[in-house]
């Protein structure tokens, strides 16, 4: 953990530096989630959809870290946004298959 704690310092100064910098918000959420601040997680990428509303990697990320949360009901509403870009996402019509049959 000790490398993503210093990974998630750098990202964070890159923000400091430009505050509109999506890759480094979108890498420290992905961070976060690797260390388990699931809630500072889903802040990064819920700011980032705000920038980027049509991104289908954020609204992924989005959707599964409500599904980790254990948060089915806001994990189906993202999985459906996701599949409103990209309809044809395999991946992301089979985990809302799962959701809604209570198997996630």
């Amino acid at each position: 953990t000790g490398d993503y704690e210093k990974a998630a310092a750098f990202y964070k100064e890159a923000l400091k530096n430009d505050s509109s910098c999506t890759e480094a918000l979108y890498n420290i959420g992905l961070t976060y989630k690797k260390l388990g601040r699931l809630e500072e997680a889903l802040d990064c990428f819920l700011k980032l959809h705000a920038i980027l509303r049509n991104s289908a990697q954020v609204l992924y990320q989005i959707a599964n870290l409500y599904e980790i949360l254990e948060d089915p009901n806001q994990a189906i509403e993202w999985l459906m946004q996701l599949i409103s870009v990209v309809p044809t996402d395999s991946t992301a019509l089979a985990k809302l298959g799962d959701l809604k049959i209570g198997r996630a």
